[in-house]
């Protein structure tokens, strides 16, 4: 978890792609989706949300071949949705 004095630590582009995520808690997000919504490149939303998946930020969803991404409901979301506000 992120305390509040390190948040400016984090690559902007990560924080880019966690705000758009800590917007809508239980929305389902494509990359490309997220891409738009955070204004970050496709290939550098790519490469961030398999990192957040791995560091158990991100949840899968998967439907047939297409995967979708949603904030995972853990302590470590939750810290950072109340460092965000």
């Amino acid at each position: 978890m992120i305390s509040p004095m390190h948040w400016d630590l984090v690559d902007p582009k990560i924080r880019k792609v966690l705000a758009v995520l800590l917007k809508n808690k239980g929305k389902l997000y494509h990359l490309h989706q997220i891409a738009v919504e955070s204004r970050v490149s496709q290939a550098t939303v790519f490469r961030i949300v398999p990192m957040l998946v791995s560091l158990n930020y991100l949840t899968i969803t998967k439907i047939g071949k297409l995967k979708l991404y949603s904030l995972a409901d853990n302590a470590k979301t939750q810290g950072l949705h109340n460092e965000k506000n």
